[in-house]
């Protein structure tokens, strides 16, 4: 039976989602992109669906509608339209994943907003959950819910569906625990996508913190040699447990990517989260650091090889590599993430 479904991802990266829908569901059509989100009609199984690694979520759609008032009307047009659909048919969906535990299912809803209404996103889900019980009545639970409803409202477009994750991508893939900045999993997989590793040799991460980005690499390509370097023993501790936990085949190394143990010219992919100088480090401590790291970047990786690499240091990154004489830039990449706007490089070495 095919679905209308959408998938939830870090704003920028939709092509990368459209590219891997296809690829990982072959009967699937795409039928729209928006600002983080990608909506395809498709004949999988809700179990294969959850296959997808660079979303962080995905759902059922239930309904859409446009011209919501962004007034106290508005609120009334949202109750009237969630207690005219069904939304059984995502629930069934949801149950495939996560089997109800009561007959009928207890639900909750997530509301989402930007726009310049007069209401709040729990206004929204409010609204949306007095609708449910009016078609459905089925009865709220917010903590042990069987169904999760969710509506985004975006300006005056609204969107509904059923969620068939249960929690994101962060906390959703199998790892032990996540460091101080631990990138979420499905944007490693998006950068390893952007890496073209499918004849790839070997992928190298010379920072690699809890080993995010080398276990989606060695988990979705395996015949790639994987290597992952960090300079704190602590990160990498958790790192090889969560090698360890998945059975990825990576290499660990503890050494400082300014220094990196490997040969000129050894490895035909680098795939990185450089530091932000947020959360670790400062912009100031980034200012020393960068310049020897992508020397050093350069140095290992040979002619033709391709680096990808997340940063929110752009003037930085870009000033040392229009300087460098052997990097050039392919492509720059624009997304949101946790709040913030880095950019994923591709760099080639000539």
């Amino acid at each position: 039976m095919s679905r209308e479904l959408f998938v939830t991802l870090s704003a920028g990266l939709e092509e990368v989602t459209g590219q891997e829908v296809i690829w990982r569901l072959p009967d699937s059509r795409l039928l729209a992109a928006d600002s983080g989100k990608v909506f395809f009609s498709s004949d999988a199984s809700p179990e294969d669906t959850l296959g997808l690694r660079s979303v962080n979520h995905v759902h059922v759609v239930a309904a859409h509608l446009d011209g919501i008032d962004s007034g106290a009307q508005g609120l009334e047009q949202i109750e009237a339209l969630a207690s005219a659909v069904d939304f059984l048919p995502g629930a069934f969906a949801s149950a495939e994943i996560n089997p109800w535990k009561t007959d009928p299912p207890t639900f909750r809803v997530t509301g989402y907003r930007s726009g310049e209404q007069e209401y709040g996103s729990m206004d929204v889900a409010a609204r949306v959950g007095a609708g449910v019980v009016a078609r459905h009545g089925w009865p709220v639970d917010l903590e042990s819910y069987d169904v999760e409803i969710v509506a985004y409202l975006t300006d005056d477009r609204l969107l509904m569906g059923t969620r068939l994750t249960r929690e994101g991508s962060l906390h959703r893939r199998h790892r032990v625990g996540v460091g101080k900045s631990t990138l979420k999993a499905s944007v490693a997989f998006s950068l390893c996508w952007l890496a073209d590793l499918h004849g790839a040799q070997a992928l190298v991460d010379p920072l690699c913190g809890a080993a995010t980005i080398p276990t989606e690499a060695a988990l979705q390509w395996p015949h790639l040699d994987v290597i992952g370097g960090d300079r704190s023993a602590d990160e990498l501790d958790l790192a090889r447990r969560n090698v360890e936990l998945t059975g990825a085949a990576v290499s660990l190394c503890r050494w400082d990517c300014r220094e990196l143990p490997l040969a000129r010219s050894s490895v035909d992919r680098i795939v990185s989260d450089l530091p932000f100088g947020r959360r670790v480090g400062s912009h100031q401590k980034n200012v020393h650091l960068y310049p020897r790291m992508v020397r050093e970047m350069g140095r290992v990786l040979e002619p033709g090889g391709l680096m990808v690499a997340l940063t929110l240091e752009r003037k930085l990154f870009t000033r040392l590599i229009d300087r460098s004489p052997v990097l050039h830039i392919e492509r720059v990449i624009g997304i949101s993430l946790s709040g913030l706007r880095p950019s994923v490089y591709l760099v080639r070495r000539g």
